[in-house]
Formats: C-alpha cells, structure tokens, sequence
C-alpha cells in the first residue's frame, strides 16, 4: 500500500542479531525399536527492520524479521529441513480516524518457516507449514460495525495444498443509549482447501448491550444459522451467544473477554490478563470450530489453552514463561487426524547497553504419538542470542 506525501510524524529501528542453538529431537519409535534422536547445533543470524510513520492523519506501524542459518540439515517431523536456509515474517498495522467518529483499522502478518517451533503457541497442526499468513479489517462508527479477517497456510510440498479460515460480520444499531445498545448483525464462517468449500455457516441475529458497571458490559444475540457442511444440503437452526468483556482500550489493570456461543455446536473463547507493578499475567481458553494448517482435510473442534505470565525483575531484565496446549476432535463425524500437542516456553531478557540486548531461552513441544497424524515427538531448543539495535 502507497502512501503520498511525507509522514507527519516517524520512527524506525533496525537490528541485527547473531544466536546459537542446540535442537534436541526425539521421535517415538514403533513397540521394540529405539527411539529416534537427533541434537542439531544451528548458528543463526537475524536481521529486523520496523517503522512507524503517520501519513495523512493514519498510523501504519510495520515490522520484519529474518533469520539465516548456518547448521546441519535435518529431516523429521515438525523439523523440516530448515537447519541450513532461511525463514522470515513481516506484520503491519494501519489505524486512521476520522472527525465524524469512525475509525478504520487493518493488520497484515506474512511467515514462512517449516519449524514448529517458530509457531509460538501449541498447534494442531501436524507439521508446520511453509508459508502462514493472517489479515483483518475492522470500522467501528457510532451507527455501523464491520469487521473481516482471514488466516491461510500453504504447504512446501511438490504438490503444494492451501487452506483458509475467513469470516466477515457487521452490525446496524437500532437504539444505543449511554448505557446499552440494541442492533441486528449477521456473519458468515468460511473454511476451505484447495478451493474446495468445506463448511459455510451464514447467521443472522437480533442482540442487545447493557453495562453492568464500570469497565463491564454483557451482550446477547439470539438468531438463526444456515450451515453448509461439505456436499450436503444446507441446515438452519436457532443459534445463541453471550459476551462479557471489559473495554478493549487496555486502561484497567484487568482485561477480561469471555464468549460463549450455539452456533456450530457449544463453542467459547476466553482471555484474560492482568497487570499488577511490574508482573503481567495472561490465561487463553477456547474450543471452536475451525480450521488449521494445511494438512487439515475437514473442519474439526479445536480446543486450546494457555497461561503465561511475565515480570520485569530488575531494571532491564524480563523474565517470561508460558505454557500451551491443543487438541483437535471430530466435527459431525467429519475424518479427521487427531493431534495433541503441549508446548512450554521460557525466556530471560537484558539489556546490556542502549543499543545492546541479549536473550536466553528454553523451548519445547511435545506431540502425542497416539494419533493418525504421524509419529510423536519431542522437541526442545536452547538458544542463546545476542544483538544489537540502532534507530
């Protein structure tokens, strides 16, 4: 996207990083065979770039992040070969606001790495992809609500496979008071592979707003869904949803969002996080509908979860930790290759001088080998990197 004329206001940054790593791989092996074990030392440099600029009156903030390794190649599933070559991944968000009251907003993120461990949270996915990528669109106006969004993956494979997960929505107010809100809304569900439509879930609802106090609010939607599954003749049945969330504006200490629906089945999604001195803690549940990765042949229940927290113990000096989880489970009997997978994280920062950081950190995901997706695994990463940043 181009923009004319020079920024209002800016900033950049630019880093470069050197890191070694030690990967140790195990693959669960068949009854009376050893496992399998591989422990790779990988050296690893990784240049980034960022800008934050506001052309006529937007804000586009954009980053990118690149690593070149330099290590032994190493076959093996959530490994690929990616010991020596390269990966990256770029994001970018742009927000404008306009004097009648509506705001735009949209954001962008490209990856492309064959390593599971470069996806930063537990996956169903039974190998990671070589290309992942995500956009949303969002306007929000006094009268008016839209939102669209997007998350696709694409295989390396000499016969590459695409998937996609989309949804739209938007919303009209009839009545919206200081104190709630009554609308009509409709959204749609998308997932697809390849081209093929494997699932579209069109709903149309009637819901209302309350605050119930200070920074607390409660919406309801009752409706109706139309759902194509497959090849199969569409279905409609009433559908549901509440919604209780805390302003999304970050000011309060706690950030809550809990969303329980009956559209495609009983689905929630929860978030909450919390920030008290220094310390920030973090809690992520959902199970929905959904798809993900491009190995995926069917849409499937995928449930997950996470807690994490992070605490600044000295002056430049993070401490980080969290721990994920996620399962898939057959959607309406749909086939489907069942993956568990547990990932943990830990991470210790320190800035050494202004232009200066280094980072030490502990990675590892375990994938049950119970399933039809494959051998289990158990991988862990040690890395050690240092680097150094100018703006």
């Amino acid at each position: 996207m181009a923009f004319a004329g020079p920024a209002a206001a800016g900033d950049w940054f630019a880093s470069a990083g050197w890191g070694l790593r030690l990967d140790d791989h195990r693959v669960q092996a068949a009854p009376g065979q050893g496992a399998v074990r591989f422990a790779p030392w990988t050296q690893a440099l990784t240049p980034a770039f960022g800008l934050a600029v506001q052309p006529l009156g937007a804000r586009l903030d954009a980053a990118a992040t690149g690593r070149i390794e330099v290590g032994a190649p190493v076959p093996g599933e959530g490994v690929g070969p990616l010991r020596r070559g390269t990966a990256a991944e770029g994001h970018a968000t742009l927000v404008r606001t306009f004097a009648t009251g509506l705001q735009l907003a949209a954001r962008g993120s490209i990856a492309r790495s064959r390593d599971l461990l470069d996806v930063d949270h537990a996956t169903v996915s039974a190998n990671a992809d070589a290309a992942r990528w995500a956009a949303s669109a969002r306007g929000v106006s006094r009268r008016l609500e839209g939102e669209w969004r997007v998350r696709g993956w694409r295989s390396d494979e000499a016969n590459p496979t695409d998937a996609r997960s989309l949804g739209w929505g938007a919303r009209a107010f009839l009545v919206r008071p200081a104190a709630g809100a009554v609308f009509v809304g409709g959204h749609e569900r998308r997932m697809d592979r390849d081209g093929l439509l494997l699932l579209r879930a069109r709903t149309a609802a009637l819901g209302v707003g309350r605050n119930l106090g200070p920074g607390f609010a409660a919406t309801l939607e009752l409706g109706a869904v139309d759902e194509y599954l497959g090849t199969g003749p569409s279905t409609t049945r009433a559908a549901a949803a509440l919604e209780l969330a805390t302003p999304l504006d970050g000011a309060g200490a706690t950030q809550v969002r809990v969303r329980l629906a009956r559209e495609l089945g009983p689905e929630f999604e929860l978030e909450l996080s919390r920030r008290s001195g220094h310390v920030r803690t973090w809690v992520r549940a959902s199970s929905t509908v959904d798809i993900e990765g491009s190995g995926a042949v069917a849409p499937a229940v995928i449930q997950r979860a996470a807690v994490g927290a992070g605490d600044t113990l000295v002056a430049a000096t993070v401490l980080g930790v969290e721990a994920s989880l996620a399962r898939n489970r057959s959607y309406r009997g749909l086939p489907l290759e069942r993956v568990e997978a547990a990932r943990v994280a830990a991470w210790l920062e320190r800035r050494l001088q202004p232009w200066l950081g280094c980072r030490a950190g502990w990675d590892l995901v375990v994938r049950d080998g119970d399933t039809g997706a494959g051998p289990g695994f158990r991988r862990s990463r040690f890395e050690l990197q240092i680097r150094a940043n100018a703006r």
